[in-house]
């Protein structure tokens, strides 16, 4: 239930015109679906205002939740949710069935209810596509990520001084992929405290559980918008790259961090202090081919393993997770060149 209750504060926490958009999408639709079925008679709700209750207070926030999930995995989920709402509706006579309607004759009256649920559960996949798509075309925003390449560390700077985050790899369905993994593999491994060198806008950090997080960055306003974001929590901190003196934990992290150093004396210098600053773990999220290309100036895909290999020699690979969303061209800003690779200190 603690996990839950965590997973639903991140996806209910959305722009505030999200949901406008939402709640005047469901209820026009609801308001036509109820109308539509009084008119050919095949259902309705017993009173007007149960269009609020059920398309806004009940479907919004569950369209919310599976909002970034596959299409399959949102029509089951939402199977569930229509289930618990048609069979009560029609259970407690909040909700009316004509007799000898339509779908009694094609699939029988014991069928009714089962039909319904059906139907209406592909609102939520449709329902958040629908939306996104609106959002997208009333607030649509000039791309605050695309800046002007000069170096790795004024790209990154330059980004989040113009109100830029983080990228598609610290949302949605590539930040539950990555929280999942990590979460899992820090409470088998009873660690405490987690280092990130590139902790960014902080979005992705939602998604974890840790006992004491240390997040490294070399942008000021990115610092700066963590340190905001997490005041009340004491348990993590914000400290801007580079430091005199850095935190080590048992696992270090670098999260879609390694394809963005483009310069090879900012990339040795960025892995070294990954490995030297881990007491026990270091997990790597990131391509690892250098023949990917990519068109972007602030992106060069590395065999990164390789140089842990040549220069690392009191850490050992233990785990290579591939990517459950591997890139797909068509779907950029869903899935992602990435995978796991977790290291571990060999004992002396």
């Amino acid at each position: 239930m603690k996990e839950f209750l965590k997973y639903a504060k991140q996806k209910l926490n959305v722009d505030k015109q999200l949901v406008a958009i939402y709640c005047i999408v469901y209820f026009l639709w609801g308001t036509g679906m109820d109308l539509f079925g009084a008119q050919v008679e095949i259902a309705k709700f017993t009173y007007w205002w149960q269009v609020i209750t059920c398309y806004i207070l009940y479907m919004v926030p569950i369209s919310l939740l599976l909002r970034g999930l596959p299409f399959h995995a949102q029509y089951a989920y939402g199977l569930v949710a229509m289930g618990v709402l048609e069979f009560g509706g029609y259970a407690l006579q909040t909700s009316y069935a004509y007799p000898d309607n339509i779908l009694d004759q094609f699939f029988n009256i014991r069928n009714f209810s089962l039909g319904m649920a059906l139907f209406f559960a592909l609102y939520f996949p449709l329902g958040n596509w629908g939306v996104g798509k609106i959002y997208s075309m009333l607030f649509k925003k000039s791309d605050k990520n695309k800046i002007t390449f000069s170096t790795s560390d004024k790209y990154w700077q330059n980004r989040y001084k113009n109100k830029g985050n983080s990228g598609a790899g610290s949302y949605n369905n590539l930040a539950t992929f990555k929280a999942e993994i990590i979460n899992n593999f820090v409470k088998d491994n009873n660690i405490e405290k987690v280092i990130e060198f590139g902790s960014g806008d902080g979005n992705q950090l939602r998604y974890f559980d840790f006992k004491q997080y240390v997040g490294y960055d070399v942008s000021e306003d990115a610092v700066a918008m963590c340190r905001e974001m997490y005041k009340n929590e004491k348990t993590k901190e914000f400290y801007k790259l580079p430091q005199d003196k850095l935190e080590k934990g048992e696992l270090v992290m670098s999260l879609d961090v390694l394809y963005h150093l483009v310069e090879d004396d900012i990339f040795d210098g960025y892995m070294q202090n990954l490995f030297a600053n881990s007491m026990e773990y270091v997990i790597i999220y990131s391509s690892n081919n250098k023949e990917i290309e990519s068109n972007d100036p602030h992106v060069r895909h590395r065999e990164f393993n390789q140089w842990v290999s040549t220069h690392v020699k009191d850490f050992k690979l233990i785990k290579h997770v591939p990517n459950a969303y591997p890139y797909n061209k068509k779907k950029p800003r869903k899935t992602s060149f990435a995978d796991f690779y977790i290291y571990q200190r060999i004992s002396s």
